[in-house]
Parts: C-alpha cells; sequence; structure tokens
C-alpha cells in the first residue's frame, strides 16, 4: 500500500498542486493506511489583505454557494419529471427573472401564491405541497463553510445577508441548524430590499449600526459584491469554497489542518 500512496504524492506534485502533508495512523495496524491532506491556496483582494483582526467589527454573509452549495440541477430534474421537456432557461427567464419569484423573494407573496403563479406559467397543475418538495431539492453543505462561521463568531459577530424566500428559509434552518447561530439576518423577504439595491445593504449596517468600512462582506456573485462595495463595504467575491475560511483565517489568525 505504501509505494501506491507514494506513487499518488508524486503525481500530485507533477500536477504542483498545493503541498501534501502525510500523516500516519496512530495506532497499530497490519496494514497502516497514510493519510492525505492539503490545504487550499486562495489570494485574497488587497483590499481584505491589507486588514488586521483588530480594523473589523462584523462578517456579512451570503447564503447560496457561500454557505451552502446550490444545486440547482437536481431541482431540474424532479421538475422534468413532472413537466416533461420544460429547459432551465426557459424557466428562469419566465420564473425567477419575472415578477413570479421577485414578489415571492421580496416577501409581496407567499408559498402558495408563488407555486399557483410557477404552475401558471408552466401550464400544469400541483398542489403546494407537492411543489414545496421539490423547490426545496437544491442544497447540499458548502466544505469548510460551517467551521469557518463557527470560528468567525468567536471574534465578531456575523450576519446573514441573502436573497431568499420563506420555503427555502424554513428548509434551510432545518437541515443546516448553524444557520440559526448567526448573530443576525437581513433576508430579502422580510425587509422587502433585493441585492444588489444599494438599500438592502444600507438597510442593514443601519439595523446593526455598523460602520461599512468596517464590515467584511462575502458573496458569490458579482454585482452583489460590487453593490457592497459601491456603498462602502469591504466585499469579496466568493468563487470557490476555499475563500470563506481564507478570509476567516486571514482576518482572525485562524488555521485548520
Amino acid at each position: 500500500m505504501g509505494k501506491y500512496v507514494d506513487q499518488v504524492i508524486d503525481d500530485v506534485n507533477e500536477l504542483e498542486l498545493p503541498p501534501l502533508r502525510r500523516v500516519p495512523r496512530q495506532h497499530p495496524s497490519s496494514h497502516p493506511i497514510p493519510r492525505l491532506y492539503w490545504r487550499p491556496v486562495t489570494t485574497l483582494p488587497p483590499d481584505i489583505a491589507r486588514l488586521r483582526r483588530e480594523d473589523v467589527d462584523a462578517l456579512y454573509t451570503d447564503m447560496g454557494d457561500v454557505l451552502v452549495r446550490l444545486r440547482p440541477e437536481r431541482f431540474f430534474g424532479r421538475l422534468r419529471a413532472l413537466v416533461p421537456g420544460v429547459q432551465p432557461r426557459a424557466f428562469y427567464g419566465e420564473v425567477l427573472d419575472r415578477r413570479v419569484y421577485l414578489d415571492f423573494s421580496a416577501g409581496r407573496t407567499d408559498g402558495p401564491a408563488f407555486a399557483a403563479g410557477v404552475a401558471g406559467v408552466l401550464g400544469v397543475e400541483w398542489t403546494f405541497q407537492a411543489f414545496r418538495e421539490i423547490w426545496v431539492d437544491m442544497f447540499d453543505p458548502m466544505p469548510g463553510a460551517e467551521e469557518a462561521i463557527a470560528r468567525a463568531m468567536q471574534a465578531v459577530p456575523v450576519y446573514l445577508l441573502s436573497n431568499t424566500d420563506p420555503v427555502h428559509m424554513e428548509h434551510l434552518e432545518g437541515r443546516f441548524p448553524f444557520l440559526t447561530t448567526l448573530t443576525g439576518r437581513h433576508l430579502s423577504h422580510e425587509v422587502g430590499l433585493l441585492k444588489p439595491d444599494p438599500e438592502y445593504y444600507l438597510s442593514a449596517l443601519r439595523r446593526f449600526g455598523h460602520d461599512p468600512r468596517r464590515v467584511v462582506f462575502v458573496d458569490d456573485r458579482k454585482e452583489n459584491v460590487d453593490a457592497a462595495r459601491g456603498v462602502g463595504l469591504v466585499a469579496v467575491l466568493v468563487d470557490s469554497d476555499a475563500v470563506l475560511p481564507a478570509v476567516v483565517d486571514h482576518l482572525w489568525g485562524i488555521t485548520r489542518a
């Protein structure tokens, strides 16, 4: 087994991935199996890299593809079973980018009304419960996110800022309980505003009493990051699951094995 592991290490080193650390088992075994770790190297933007622990009063974080992984393909797979031939691009154009979902995520309609609106667009009939079952089936854990948030909260308050809806939120809090431990939340369907509207961020800053220059904001959408920077927040684009842990590690001196 050892020679095969050594070959794996050689192959990985040739790919110039971050260095691997080999940790042997600590208990006797007739077939000891080394464990391999590598820590992704993430280059932080200059406005984050220059910050020190004492420069930051709070962390504001988005949810989808930052704290939880979005899997829309799973939702669409189940939707096609009910509505054969429906295409993701058409669904986004007819539902998510128009008033049907915008009203729902801004709190202007409820779950049953949203389900009925989607059914009307697609020309189908279903109960709210039948639609809800597939609507919430698009989330997985985000590697490293729960640990990073727990560690960040040892240093600063952490607030959730998300464009979401009450059906998703109820499901997510049940499936990922760490979301309920955050210091506070500023959710689109509760405040009636959506990112990237500058007023969304300004209302959060007023609500939580923070100076934008002393708040770090992380989000996976460039337009949201740009808008946050526009109101003075120190904003970071999350384009991989290594970014949030890297931000936490840098700002608060937290390292991971």
